[in-house]
């Protein structure tokens, strides 16, 4: 009997470690976790200031990441510091997610471009 609980108790003890390291190792190695300045500085570095609006769609074509719009008019978008305006044309895409224990973060970009659809800025937002 003694021997039956003391296996119990290695067998959820392992469960345990295995389950936080793999919390650990996403938490490290998980881009998305990032904040959200890291976030963008990321996407700056495939999408400098400067790019043009059909660099973009391709980049973000070839990264997988699904549009949610295309617009020709002023992008608007809210994070945690409040509203923002950029751009006169704008595309937003949806690059990801990721799973807390209590809540899925989305993962949303912003690049907003001038009259000659040009990337002038970069907005990220999570949800």
């Amino acid at each position: 009997m003694k021997k039956i609980v003391i296996g119990i108790i290695v067998i959820v003890a392992v469960a345990l470690l295995v389950a936080i390291g793999m919390f650990v190792i996403d938490r490290l190695t998980n881009p998305l976790r990032k904040s959200l300045e890291e976030i963008r500085e990321d996407i700056l570095q495939i999408t400098p200031l400067g790019t043009s609006m059909e660099e973009v769609l391709e980049v973000i074509e070839n990264k997988g990441w699904e549009i949610r719009w295309i617009k020709n008019r002023k992008c608007e978008y809210t994070d945690l510091s409040g509203d923002f305006i950029i751009g006169d044309k704008s595309i937003r895409a949806y690059i990801g997610k990721y799973r807390n224990m209590i809540f899925t973060a989305y993962i949303n970009i912003y690049w907003g471009f001038d009259e000659n659809s040009q990337l002038i800025e970069i907005g990220v937002r999570r949800s």
